[in-house]
Order: structure tokens, then C-alpha cells, then sequence
């Protein structure tokens, strides 16, 4: 995994908070690819099949929510370019291709 941090001093510091976050969700730790922090400890995944994830500076609580998506609706597997999560209780989704956005 490419993890890019330059945005604080305490760059190395976000990137083991992320590598724990990661170690909590094992079923997705393996699919990550890169991982890009912005400031606000705003993060940037994204997965083997290409699919960007947004997450906030409450990713613990987007990925468990994505743990759902994923366990009911296989979302990481689908034509999914990128998963926005930063809205609390909601998922905005932009389908590869020619696939209209969706809203879960």
C-alpha cells in the first residue's frame, strides 16, 4: 500500500492512525491500494478495483458503515468508481461509465 501524508508535521503519526483504522477492518485492509490524507484528517482510499473512498476525520465510523453496504449489497465489487462516506448515515455512490450517481 502508497500511503502520501505531507500536508502536517505529524504526518507520520496519521499514517499509523490510519494503519490501525485498517487493522480494525481487516476485510477491507487488503483491498486498499493508496491511501492520500488531506488536512482535517481527511482521507483517500483507494481499492485494487479502483474504487475511491472519501472518507472524514470520523472513518471508523464510514467504514463500518461501508462494512454494511458491503455485506448487503457487495458495493466494492460492483462498477463503483468512487464511494463518498463523509455524510453521517449516508452513502453517495458514482457508478464507472456511462452509470447514472446513485444514493444509498
Amino acid at each position: 500500500m502508497v500511503v502520501t501524508n505531507e500536508w502536517s508535521k505529524d504526518g507520520p503519526a496519521k499514517v499509523v492512525w490510519l494503519m490501525n483504522l485498517l487493522g480494525r477492518h481487516p476485510w477491507l485492509k487488503d483491498r486498499i491500494t493508496e491511501a492520500i490524507g488531506y488536512a482535517g484528517n481527511r482521507w483517500v482510499l483507494y481499492t485494487n478495483r479502483g474504487v475511491k473512498l472519501l472518507l472524514s476525520n470520523d472513518a471508523d465510523r464510514e467504514l463500518k458503515f461501508l462494512s454494511r453496504l458491503q455485506k448487503r449489497y457487495a458495493i466494492l465489487d460492483r462498477t463503483v468508481r468512487q464511494v463518498e462516506l463523509r455524510i453521517p448515515g449516508k452513502a453517495a455512490v458514482r457508478m464507472k461509465a456511462d452509470y447514472p450517481a446513485a444514493m444509498l
